[in-house]
């Protein structure tokens, strides 16, 4: 069930799920992980997002099923149960990307509305991120666009198998935040959901 609508009831909140990879085997040029860093960036934009009254914030703990797959597995239902109980709403996902194939951010997503909700994070993003970037890219191929109930989008922050782009990541970590926090109130407020 993808493209779950996000209009919220009068009177009720926004329900924003924060996940992130849980990719604990994937190793950064830090000395870190995927999940490491990505976790990072997740708390900071709880903080920053948990601030605002109209919002009711998720941000799914860390899994640690035995297996990378297993543990995305965990995340997207523990985010599908959030869904369940609270109501509609959205679905980010934060990942550092890997094998050189381009630099900087790119946004993932399958539906039209996670199309705009990529967007609005993308631009901010990759307004501060130091390289040139990878885009917005429709997948049709991952578990957490395909089958969360919420709409969903993944950012891929940078890439982490690369020096100068890993220790931006581990430097910008609450400016990223920021930028991914601006984007979330920008497509609230652009759909009229705030």
């Amino acid at each position: 069930m993808v493209g779950v609508s996000t209009q919220r009831a009068e009177g009720n909140k926004m329900n924003i799920i924060i996940a992130y990879s849980q990719q604990r085997n994937n190793k950064c040029k830090m000395g870190d992980t995927e999940q490491d860093h990505m976790y990072t960036i997740a708390k900071a934009l709880y903080a920053i997002l948990s601030q605002d009254k109209r919002l009711n914030i998720y941000l799914v703990p860390p899994q640690n099923t035995g297996t990378d797959l297993g543990n995305l597995k965990a995340s997207i239902k523990l985010s599908n149960k959030f869904i369940k109980k609270n109501g509609k709403g959205i679905h980010i996902e934060l990942h550092s990307d890997a094998g050189g194939y381009a630099k900087g951010c790119s946004a993932l997503y399958v539906s039209e509305k996670g199309k705009v909700l990529a967007t609005y994070l993308y631009n901010e993003l990759s307004d501060l991120t130091p390289t040139t970037d990878a885009g917005i890219r429709k997948r049709t191929d991952l578990g957490a666009l395909n089958q969360t109930l919420a709409v969903a989008t993944i950012l891929e922050v940078s890439f982490h198998d690369e020096q100068k782009q890993s220790e931006w990541i581990h430097e910008e970590f609450n400016s990223i935040a920021v930028r991914l926090a601006n984007g979330i109130y920008k497509y609230l407020k652009g759909e009229g959901i705030l």
